[in-house]
């Protein structure tokens, strides 16, 4: 069944329904009112066929002879219609066989065929007879068109039929109602009750259904999800930024020394740490005003930035005091790149209109292992050497 819009999923089901309960109405009123006819034909020919009994026994036990019973059955013929009785046993008959009644349907007659027995009476007549065994037939038979069926076994009939028809439009859409539409929601509804973190916005929703709508529902949560994972991934880089200088912040340095010294910690990854702080630049601030000062800030950051590897990472972490991790770097390797920082800042001097200032900084470097395993021991030593370089100037 290929995809389809829920208007016309409901007038295909609308229309299914419509012909099976169709098919179900002639077909159960075919097997109740065949019943019905079957039962009362039944009904019907017992009575007569006792009466017919009644009467050829009681001519047997007043001894009537076999010319009486003959003339007897066919009063019996003429006065009740589509009747004829057999007292001649045909054994080459399979019906002679039978010792009840039995009902043949037609196409146009119904027939009845009901055994005449041997009573203990009819030995004076038949000495070699046994009582129960078959002496002859009594057939009856009621055209169809004349058989007429009572109001109370229509009322009947409609009854059964109106309860099925019910039940069976009940059934067919709650089958249908329940695949199609009421299994898919569920499955919507089960697979974002999983979403538990941000990652899950990344996983797409599944939907098994053929309903057009409900794929386009999918379709659209799914694009949903992707705007609202890309927004997150925006929204928390962004947090991660510093406002003035555009490079990472204390937060994001927070987050990325967890990691990197889980890194070391667990595969003996090597790293140096260096802290950085600009000289008297309070001064700088004093002399020429915020607004020069941020500019200042902004020149350094680009110049240092500039001059790392894209492996390394600068973080600024308020006023004029930065860190720089330098992976895959050796406390050597970071004293090199440190004397380059210096060089730079001799040979770049910050300059906006008139103003022209040189820009100086110290350093300390910490590597990991030889100087600290924590965030907090390379801190320690690193501010420590920082000033060290700042006293020395």
């Amino acid at each position: 069944m290929a995809q389809v819009s829920y208007n016309k999923f409901l007038i295909y089901l609308f229309t299914y329904s419509i012909i099976f309960i169709i098919v179900l109405f002639f077909l159960s009123s075919y097997f109740l009112q065949s019943k019905s006819v079957e039962r009362d034909i039944k009904k019907d020919s017992d009575f007569v066929s006792e009466l017919v009994f009644q009467n050829l026994y009681n001519i047997m036990k007043m001894g009537g002879d076999k010319e009486l019973i003959e003339t007897t059955i066919k009063k019996i013929e003429k006065d009740i219609p589509n009747i004829r009785v057999d007292l001649k046993k045909n054994d080459n008959d399979k019906l002679f066989d039978i010792n009840s009644s039995r009902i043949i349907q037609n196409k146009s007659v119904i027939e009845v065929y009901t055994p005449i027995l041997y009573q203990q009476e009819c030995s004076k007549c038949h000495p070699n007879s046994q009582v129960n065994e078959v002496a002859g037939m009594i057939f009856m038979e009621y055209p169809i068109f004349d058989i007429k069926i009572s109001l109370k076994e229509i009322f009947t009939i409609i009854s059964i039929i109106f309860i099925l028809i019910v039940l069976a439009f009940f059934v067919i859409w709650f089958h249908f109602l329940k695949k199609y539409l009421i299994k898919p929601i569920n499955s919507l509804v089960e697979q974002i009750s999983k979403y538990r973190t941000h990652k899950d916005l990344e996983k797409d929703i599944v939907i098994d259904t053929k309903i057009a709508e409900i794929k386009l529902l999918e379709k659209a949560f799914n694009i949903k999800n992707k705007v609202l994972f890309h927004s997150y991934n925006k929204l928390k880089d962004s947090s991660y930024i510093d406002n003035l200088t555009k490079i990472y912040n204390r937060k994001k340095f927070s987050d990325y020394s967890t990691s990197i010294f889980y890194k070391a910690q667990r595969y003996g990854y090597k790293f140096s740490f260096v802290l950085i702080d600009l000289d008297k630049f309070k001064l700088i601030n004093d002399n020429y005003g915020h607004d020069i000062g941020d500019k200042v800030l902004v020149f350094f950051t680009q110049l240092i930035t500039k001059s790392i590897r894209k492996t390394d990472y600068l973080f600024r972490m308020g006023g004029d005091e930065f860190y720089l991790i330098l992976n895959n770097t050796s406390f050597e390797g970071a004293s090199q790149i440190v004397e380059e920082f210096q060089k730079l800042l001799i040979q770049h001097k910050f300059v906006d209109k008139d103003t022209e200032i040189t820009i100086n900084a110290s350093f300390g470097i910490a590597q990991y292992n030889l100087d600290g395993s924590s965030v907090n021991e390379l801190i320690k030593v690193a501010d420590f050497r920082m000033y060290e370089n700042k006293n020395n100037k």
